[in-house]
């Protein structure tokens, strides 16, 4: 178990190796990159919202009950990471400061998060962890682009028109009515969803191609991936603790909360004027911590 997260986070970084290498070589320029990171906000993402929704999902009062507490964990979680982010970045630089917080309240749950607790739970922990980003999913697409489109913040119908938050509306329509759509539209979706990892990776690698990798390691990348990888976990282990529920759906919670920084931390920074290439050193520092940690985590909660 421990050893297949180890080996799923190695590939991720030789994705990222990937990406970073073309880049180098001037296979892919700036403007393809650019490019290749508006094709995955705009049209891959969305693909792999809606596939995460279209599960065969057969109800029952316990699935009921824990996915309502896994939603709950996962709104508390949703609303405390995102003022704890706004006071510790309080004073942060301006092109900082969203990477920072975003990177606070988003994560690599979809990607390292779900396969991670296939890992552990087998099906239910991939269902449950599918519930659990529910509350995750509104809140990203929301108030995380929010952080980096200031100028737009009020402006509450264009990030409801975001094709992200559209996605997510489509896909509580697809649960809800227990719809199967039909293999013609049901088959591309899945197909780009798979899309979604190893594109996400290259763009990331691609940004990292203009960034001395020997500043990745520093202070400030180091004590964002103390707070992202084991201070958050750390404080949810405690907070469970003392509230009665199923041992597997505190598992899930915890497991999710200690993830890496979001790979959109960095590709929402590029689309938005942020300062992507400091996205890309938390995203690749606590990605490659997390290599170290998750397993932890694992190890600790099962």
């Amino acid at each position: 178990m421990t050893l297949s997260m180890i080996e799923f986070q190695i590939q991720l970084l030789i994705l990222m190796s990937v990406g970073y290498l073309i880049r180098k070589i001037g296979l892919v320029s700036n403007e393809t990159r650019s490019g290749m990171s508006s094709v995955l906000l705009y049209v891959i993402l969305p693909a792999n919202i809606v596939n995460a929704f279209m599960q065969d999902i057969s109800f029952s009062s316990e699935l009921l009950t824990n996915s309502l507490y896994a939603m709950a964990v996962s709104a508390f979680v949703q609303f405390g990471t995102y003022f704890l982010g706004m006071f510790l970045y309080r004073n942060a630089e301006p092109n900082k400061n969203p990477v920072l917080r975003y990177g606070i309240l988003s994560t690599n749950a979809a990607f390292i998060g779900i396969p991670t607790l296939e890992n552990l739970y087998g099906t239910m922990g991939t269902l449950y962890g599918a519930i659990f980003m529910i509350p995750y999913r509104l809140t990203i697409w929301t108030i995380g682009i929010g952080l980096f489109r200031k100028s737009e913040k009020k402006d509450v119908l264009k990030q409801l028109l975001h094709p992200c938050m559209i996605a997510v509306l489509i896909g509580f329509i697809i649960m809800g009515f227990g719809l199967t759509l039909p293999d013609v539209i049901a088959k591309p979706v899945q197909m780009m969803s798979r899309c979604t990892t190893p594109l996400s990776m290259l763009v990331i690698g691609g940004i990292l191609a203009g960034v001395d990798l020997r500043t990745v390691f520093s202070k400030e990348t180091l004590v964002f991936s103390f707070i992202r990888l084991l201070a958050l976990p750390g404080i949810l282990v405690l907070l469970l603790h003392f509230i009665p529920a199923d041992p597997m759906i505190k598992g899930i919670a915890i497991v999710m909360t200690g993830m890496p920084a979001a790979s959109m931390s960095a590709i929402l920074a590029e689309q938005y004027g942020g300062d992507y290439e400091f996205g890309a050193k938390i995203v690749m520092a606590s990605t490659v911590l997390s290599m170290i940690t998750v397993p932890l985590l694992g190890f600790f909660i099962k």
